[in-house]
């Protein structure tokens, strides 16, 4: 399966190591050719320099269109074997060492594809393109070398890849498995990520050295200062040094949780007060703490609310006091005043209607009787409003009596 980023793929660098060392090689079977050294003849030179220039133009092609599917496929791998195949048959065939060029073709395909069962297949097929070279040479009656030397050439390529493939297989499902908890560890730092963005409390992770390593997206805000400017910064400089920080974040250290009192300068220059809860914990072999900011500023503004509500409160229930003391005094000196020109006009009244002054005719007599039922009823609320302020802890001044006492009904 071709990567996601092809273009720094293990096949692709492989063939762009191979492209360089087929340069290399043939720059250096060059001079060894002109000098005459080169054993097989210039036929063998030409055929071997115009498949190498080939497979390098083709390898140029595919890098320059990024066509990297190429390098997974069964024609590429065609192409080296044919490239070994004509190798070892004109650089002497049974007796030339090019059959370790299949050691490497073995070895090189493990970046392409890390199957047990593929590695063994190419080793099968690498086998028989050697087979078929040697059985060439056998019936060309142009063997120099005997049948065991190429049976124990065969099976050392067998062994070879046999032994490639099971290594391979092994780092394959190492792979695997190191994918599989690399999936699981990205997919526990999401979940750990979406907690800590969901807490409404500042939090704020940092390392033995005090250099904050992670934050949620509540402490960005609560100190107006990105996620990436956070990371790195030293956990001490977000909390305003009373001169009693160091010998805390020491306790921090000893005890491996603290709980206290601190004011938080943001990066705008506000200070908030803040109740810090850390706790210390271990990973990967060091030390970290974590640290909670919970604000007070909202909880502290509240409660000054409160006790000037309640400040205000108690001013008000006092003047409301003094005032319900001066009305009481009020109504209770109207009520006084009021009670002794009454009992004179009821007194007068009553002398009225028992004719002691004098003859009353019916109509008068009427008349006098509906006045004296209007001033009784004044006596009355009179009494009930000074029995009412008794019932409050007032105590009642009684007007003196003017020597006339209220009448009874008798008259009426």
């Amino acid at each position: 399966m071709q990567p996601m980023d092809a273009s720094k793929s293990l096949p692709v660098t492989v063939e762009r190591i191979a492209l360089v060392m087929r340069y290399a090689l043939y720059a250096a079977i060059t001079p060894v050719f002109l000098l005459g050294y080169f054993g097989s003849g210039t036929t063998a030179f030409i055929t071997i320099s115009a498949m190498t220039l080939l497979h390098n133009i083709i390898v140029h092609t595919v890098l320059w269109t990024r066509a990297y599917r190429f390098f997974y496929s069964r024609l590429n791998f065609g192409i080296y074997v044919v490239q070994i195949v004509i190798v070892t048959a004109m650089t002497g065939a049974d007796s030339s060492d090019g059959y370790i060029l299949y050691f490497l073709l073995i070895i090189g395909f493990t970046a392409y594809d890390r199957r047990f069962r593929k590695v063994l297949q190419a080793t099968l097929l690498c086998v028989a393109t050697y087979a078929a070279v040697i059985a060439y040479e056998h019936f060309s009656d142009r063997l120099t070398v005997s049948l065991g030397v190429i049976i124990i050439r065969m099976l050392s390529i067998v062994f070879v890849g046999w032994m490639v493939g099971a290594l391979s297989e092994r780092l394959r499902r190492a792979e695997i498995a190191a994918a599989g908890q690399t999936a699981q560890l990205m997919s526990a730092e999401t979940t750990l990520r979406a907690i800590l963005n969901s807490a409404g409390d500042p939090i704020i992770v940092f390392d033995e050295n005090e250099y904050v390593t992670e934050c949620n997206d509540r402490a960005t805000e609560f100190l107006a200062v990105s996620r990436a400017d956070m990371i790195g910064q030293r956990f001490r400089s977000f909390i305003f040094d009373d001169g009693t920080l160091p010998q805390k974040i020491a306790d921090l250290r000893a005890r491996g949780q603290t709980e206290s009192a601190q004011i938080v300068v943001t990066s705008e220059g506000d200070e908030r007060d803040v109740q810090l809860f850390a706790r210390s914990y271990v990973r990967d072999g060091a030390r970290y703490f974590v640290a909670l900011l919970r604000d007070e500023t909202s909880r502290k503004n509240h409660e000054e609310s409160a006790r000037l509500a309640a400040m205000k409160h108690a001013r008000l229930n006092t003047e409301l006091r003094e005032f319900d003391k001066h009305r009481a005094e009020f109504v209770r000196a109207i009520a006084v005043q009021l009670r002794a020109p009454l009992s004179a006009v009821a007194g007068y009244v009553d002398m009225l209607l028992n004719e002691e002054l004098g003859d009353v005719n019916p109509d008068q007599r009427k008349a006098l009787q509906t006045c004296r039922r209007g001033v009784m009823r004044a006596f009355r609320s009179i009494e009930l409003s000074l029995q009412t302020h008794s019932a409050r802890g007032e105590p009642e001044n009684k007007a003196p009596d003017p020597g006339v006492p209220p009448p009874g009904d008798s008259g009426e």
